[in-house]
C-alpha cells in the first residue's frame, strides 16, 4: 500500500513544494523578481497547471479508463489537452510546482521543479509510453509524431 502511494504523481509534487519552503527557510536568497511579477507569474502558472490538470483528469472519468501511474491504460486518449501535450497531467502538476517557485522567488526554489520534470520525464512517462506502444501499436506511435511529450 505505501509501495503505491509513493509513486502517486500528486506526492511529489507537494513534495517539491515542501522541499522549496524548507529550502528558502533555511537557505534563504536573494528575491530574484519583483514582488508584482512574482505574484502574476506564480497565479497564472498556478490556474494554467490546474485547468491542464483538471481537464485531463475529467477526460480520464469520462471515458472511464485507467489514471494510475504504473498499470496499463486500456484506452488511447489524443483529444482534449491531449492534443497539445502527451502528458498533461505531469504537464499540470510541474506547473502548480513551477507556480509554488515563482512565489518563493529564489533561484533555490527551482531546483524541486526541475527534479519534479526530471522524475516525471525519466521515470514516470518511459514506463507509461513503453506500455502504450505495446498495447497500442501504430495507433500510439501515429499520436507520438503528432503531439510531443510535454507541449
Amino acid at each position: 500500500m505505501l509501495i503505491k502511494f509513493l509513486k502517486l504523481p500528486i506526492l511529489h509534487c507537494l513534495v517539491s513544494i515542501a522541499l522549496m519552503q524548507m529550502i528558502t527557510t533555511y537557505f534563504p536568497m536573494p528575491a530574484l523578481m519583483a514582488e508584482n511579477i512574482r505574484l502574476s507569474g506564480s497565479i497564472a502558472t498556478l490556474i494554467i497547471g490546474v485547468i491542464i490538470l483538471v481537464s485531463a483528469t475529467l477526460k480520464f472519468r469520462q471515458l472511464r479508463t485507467n489514471i494510475k501511474p504504473f498499470q496499463e491504460p486500456n484506452k488511447l486518449i489524443t483529444t482534449n489537452v491531449f492534443g497539445i501535450s502527451r502528458n498533461p497531467i505531469y504537464l499540470g502538476f510541474v506547473l502548480i510546482s513551477l507556480s509554488a517557485a515563482f512565489y518563493f522567488n529564489q533561484l533555490s526554489a527551482f531546483l524541486p521543479v526541475l527534479m519534479l520534470f526530471l522524475l516525471a520525464n525519466y521515470w514516470y512517462i518511459p514506463h507509461e509510453e513503453r506500455d502504450a506502444a505495446r498495447i497500442f501499436g501504430p495507433e500510439f506511435e501515429t499520436y507520438k509524431t503528432r503531439v510531443r511529450r510535454w507541449l
